[in-house]
């Protein structure tokens, strides 16, 4: 569930109990859902904590793999980015266990490492050489991730028509799910272009008018400026 305000009032009441729990995998388990709360709010400090709490406790390799790949996207939002060698073992810990959802935010996070250090290209292809592995998996949350994160790295390259086709994908899975940032993206790219080239983005003025009324304000301030710029052509 994504009703946040009622997991951390959950949270609040049972990390408490945490440490009464014999079982180190169901230890585990309570902390491993703590973190990825915590980093879903941006509670990244608290997010770091109980990954690495995981990780100090003899974690078997599937709680190793997702508590290390949360403690990177904590260091990550922290400032604290590790080198590309903690990303890469963070791929193969998730790969040795089979976790192939896993694998694929470990890779999402090193291409946005690379793009935040002008890295564009490499970015870009990390994601496009492993995108069918992420396909095979059909979570659209990370499937869309991927898309958008092509289409916002590519769109920095210049290339538009790459950009487009991926901000497209994101838009046909249909992931309007207000906290999730790659609909956002996937508008920002399309609305970009179309100040640029508005015939390009003509296609999809029904989508455009569809999240007009959407909850989330950046995919309405988006959906707008899109709609602005085909009308002004």
């Amino acid at each position: 569930t994504r009703q946040y305000t009622q997991s951390l009032a959950v949270l609040g009441r049972t990390l408490p109990l945490v440490g009464q729990i014999k079982s180190r995998d169901g230890r585990h388990q309570g902390l491993l859902a703590a973190s990825i709360i915590y980093n879903q709010v941006g509670e990244y400090g608290l997010g770091r904590r109980y990954a690495e709490q995981v990780l100090a406790d003899q974690a078997s390799g599937r709680s190793r793999c997702i508590a290390g790949n949360l403690r990177l996207e904590a260091l990550q939002h922290l400032g604290k980015v590790p080198d590309d060698a903690s990303y890469v073992a963070a791929i193969q810990r998730c790969q040795a266990v089979s976790e192939p959802v896993a694998v694929g935010f470990a890779r999402s996070y090193l291409a946005r490492k690379w793009y935040a250090q002008g890295k564009v290209a490499e970015a870009a292809g990390l994601l496009e050489d492993h995108l069918h592995e992420v396909e095979a998996t059909e979570y659209r949350y990370l499937v869309s991730e991927f898309h958008s994160l092509i289409a916002q790295y590519r769109m920095a390259s210049g290339d538009s028509l790459a950009a487009r086709r991926h901000a497209r994908a994101v838009i046909a899975r249909n992931l309007d799910d207000v906290h999730s940032l790659a609909p956002v993206r996937a508008f920002k790219v399309l609305y970009e272009i179309g100040e640029r080239e508005p015939p390009l983005i003509v296609p999809y003025y029904r989508e455009f008018g569809q999240r007009l009324d959407h909850k989330n304000n950046r995919l309405v301030w988006g959906a707008m400026t899109a709609l602005d710029s085909i009308a002004a052509q």
